[in-house]
């Protein structure tokens, strides 16, 4: 019993510190048993008290959290009513609402292809499994930026995902988001020339 006592003040010092295991199940038990097996060899445990003691201090300890992540998948996305021969065509993928669509520098995922045809595809890769939105423009200048007129509206074509269309102001992230699990997706989207 002295054992079992030993082992679930450490399991609480171990295990319970910020609820985070900060030493893994298995290293445990072996100081455990290091420490119970010095003990008896010491004379103050009998050899009986090591492993029942040991055995039943294990056995309501929660499993180890898993450590793996989710597997991580490619979107690809498809875009049509591109201008051929003019600038780029750029995709911004947004895991919140918090700067869709147009905040660029809180998109998580950025990518540019060449305009090179009246339809093209962008790929993605490393997008884990989540909600998340797109917005796709065509940068006609190749300034890497999404130009705008002196109120504000877009001067380049621009679309969101789900094909969502703004009504007195931009799109919104509950009509634009959409589920990406661990396979691979595509999804189509129209720019809408301006």
């Amino acid at each position: 019993m002295l054992c079992q006592g030993m082992f679930s003040a450490m399991r609480y010092d171990v295990v319970m510190r910020n609820q985070q295991r900060i030493m893994p199940v298995p290293a445990m038990r072996g100081v455990c048993q290091a420490l119970c097996a010095a003990l008896a060899f010491c004379g103050f445990l009998g050899t009986g008290a090591v492993r029942s003691g040991f055995s039943v201090a294990f056995a309501d300890l929660p499993p180890a959290p898993s450590t793996t992540k989710p597997a991580a998948s490619v979107l690809t996305i498809e875009v049509t009513n591109v201008e051929p021969g003019l600038g780029q065509v750029t995709v911004l993928l947004f895991a919140s609402a918090d700067g869709f669509p147009g905040k660029e520098e809180k998109a998580i995922q950025r990518t540019s292809v060449p305009a090179s045809a009246a339809a093209v595809s962008l790929r993605l890769p490393q997008v884990p499994p989540g909600t998340y939105a797109v917005t796709v423009y065509q940068d006609r200048n190749s300034n890497n930026r999404l130009d705008k007129n002196w109120i504000g509206l877009p001067k380049e074509s621009v679309a969101v995902s789900n094909n969502v269309k703004g009504r007195m102001g931009p799109p919104k992230w509950s009509a634009a988001s959409f589920p990406m699990g661990a396979q691979h997706q595509a999804i189509a989207i129209t720019l809408n020339r301006l």
